[in-house]
């Protein structure tokens, strides 16, 4: 009769497990990375410009539509890194441009 007792009050206590509703959502997973950033990263890496293959001016684009001041200073970045020649510092730059992305 105790156990009873003791189970009927933990029951009362717990409930029923239907609790207040809520669900775990799945986190949201990061978006994919923009073109632009994808192939910056890649320059970064080989120094190299002229296998690139892209231009910005589409993605630019978007930038402007949605935060012009960081396309202006992107625009201004992606100017100065095609005017480099030296394979370290077209690295160096392109890195610093795509981690501001």
């Amino acid at each position: 009769m105790r156990w009873f007792a003791g189970l009927l009050i933990v029951c009362l206590t717990l409930g029923c497990g239907g609790g207040s509703g809520t669900t775990q959502e799945a986190p949201n997973p990061a978006p994919p990375p923009s073109p632009m950033k994808s192939v910056l990263e890649s320059i970064a890496e080989s120094g190299e410009l002229a296998g690139s293959g892209m231009n910005f001016s589409e993605e630019l684009a978007k930038f402007k539509a949605t935060d012009p001041q960081k396309a202006a200073q992107i625009e201004k970045d992606l100017e100065g890194l095609i005017k480099l020649t030296d394979p370290a510092d077209i690295k160096a730059k392109a890195k610093q441009i795509a981690s501001g992305l």
